[in-house]
């Protein structure tokens, strides 16, 4: 299905000792980005919305400040929250029902003084305050997040600049869902001096493949998508949260009960140790290697490796490859070495040229660890959980697939990445874009078969989505 999606704005003529914005009339059941034609400057500004949003279960609607803040109403805590580069990690804030309901219209207001101070309000009451979005902070933007906002009114004013008059066309990639809505691929924002009525448009497609007729199919065989139920909100444990199962057929695998390895790996005097989100693997020799994290007597996370020589029966714990590191991926390189690909705490404040998964390298499975030569340096990250694997390709070589929200601000842009030379390189000329917009960021990396790539991730669309590749495309 193809949706374009428009945005008719008029800017009315601002007073010559003001620049202003005001919405010319409302806008009804917003499902995709809706940018206001307004740039902010450094200095004080302030925003006047009026919004309905439809519902307030299974979404995070928001309001975004630029790539520096976002404002949401996260429906899994029930809590507004704020997160960004501005001001660090996501922070859940006060109960979303003690401020606003469904269907119901409020005012949500955005002051800067001089001082840069920034106050954010619900219906005339304060719901969160900082002095850390400095300097120009961009367009802001209404983002529904699989919800509708109604846009009844809108008024910015201060140290603005207007958009130009004039036809912009904004192209997002998103999944392609079969549920029934419509996905947004391209956007036209028309700005005019004056409110006009726009009575044809005509649109001309080029290239393959025919937008208009594209479908899903999926090949035979089982997969197994194993993830977080999580009942109450987001939050990782202690959580109310259930292990979920999807199979693609009805085909397969009973288990055995489960035995708790926790006593006989974990050192006591750990904050934590579990396994990381990243895929097991099987080394050519029978060993299965796990990719592991934890937080040693102080707190401090590390990364490292866990593995067996006897199909699991017995298990061993490596040494840490790197502190302040989180979740990792594991996979085995041409020469038989191990990657340990991690998410690094330190990209949460480092933006720079260094942000980038922190790569080690092992000869023996853990004991001793080598920095990997594309350490942060060849793929950026938000800070988040990535996915990576291997494979041999028909043709001996030996290719690396990595994916994660290709982005150092937001968990945007969900890319995959091929490495045809053991991680020293990854060329943007295969990246392929999953998910332009911003979604929770996990995603799973398997082989199909010797010739599809499948990947299950948290897109912008939906909480789980599934995509098939050709081999062929990443490596064109």
């Amino acid at each position: 299905m193809l949706r374009l999606s428009f945005l008719l704005l008029a800017l009315q003529l601002p007073a010559p000792a003001e620049v202003a914005f005001e919405l010319p009339a409302p806008i009804k059941d917003q499902s995709t980005l809706l940018p206001l034609p307004a740039d902010i400057l450094d200095g004080p500004f302030q925003l006047d919305l009026r919004l309905t949003l439809h519902r307030l279960e299974a979404t995070a609607a928001s309001v975004k400040f630029g790539e520096q803040l976002n404002f949401g109403f996260d429906s899994r805590s029930q809590t507004l929250f704020v997160e960004g580069p501005a001001i660090g990690k996501t922070t859940s804030l006060a109960p979303i029902a003690n401020h606003l309901q469904a269907g119901k219209p409020f005012a949500f207001t955005a002051t800067r003084n001089a001082a840069n101070h920034l106050t954010l309000s619900i219906n005339g009451k304060p719901v969160y305050q900082t002095d850390r979005l400095r300097g120009p902070v961009g367009t802001i933007a209404l983002r529904p997040h699989r919800n509708k906002i109604d846009l009844l009114a809108a008024h910015l004013s201060g140290s603005i600049t207007l958009l130009k008059n004039g036809l912009t066309l904004r192209r997002s990639t998103v999944p392609i869902l079969t549920d029934g809505e419509p996905h947004p691929l391209l956007t036209l924002h028309l700005v005019l001096d004056h409110p006009r009525t726009l009575t044809t448009a005509r649109i001309a497609l080029q290239g393959k493949p025919d937008l208009l007729s594209l479908q899903l199919r999926a090949p035979d065989g089982t997969l197994l998508a194993v993830y977080d139920m999580r009942y109450n909100s987001s939050r990782d444990l202690q959580e109310h949260i259930d292990i979920g199962l999807s199979r693609s057929t009805d085909r397969g695998q009973t288990w055995s009960a489960p035995e708790n390895l926790t006593a006989a790996l974990k050192n006591p005097a750990w904050f934590l140790f579990a396994p990381a989100p990243g895929n097991g693997i099987t080394l050519s020799d029978g060993t299965l290697v796990l990719p592991t994290q934890g937080r040693d007597e102080t707190g401090l996370p590390f990364s490292n490796l866990t593995w067996s020589r006897d199909h699991g029966k017995t298990w061993t714990v490596s040494s840490p490859a790197r502190s302040g590191t989180t979740e990792c991926a594991v996979a085995q390189l041409s020469d038989g070495s191990l990657l340990l690909n991690m998410r690094d705490n330190r990209n949460r404040t480092d933006k720079s040229a260094t942000n980038g998964r922190a790569l080690s390298l092992t000869r023996d499975l853990g004991n001793t660890w080598a920095f990997h030569p594309a350490d942060h340096s060849a793929l950026p990250e938000p800070t988040c959980m990535a996915s990576m694997i291997s494979h041999a390709l028909p043709d001996s070589r030996h290719a690396l697939l990595f994916s994660n929200p290709r982005n150092k601000n937001s968990r945007s842009d969900l890319t995959i990445q091929p490495s045809l030379d053991d991680g020293k390189t990854w060329p943007a000329a295969h990246h392929l874009l999953l998910d332009s917009e911003t979604g929770y960021g996990y995603s799973s990396l398997v082989m199909i078969d010797d010739h599809t790539v499948g990947i299950l991730y948290e897109s912008s669309q939906a909480d789980m989505t599934f995509q098939m590749i050709p081999l062929a495309v990443l490596l064109k």
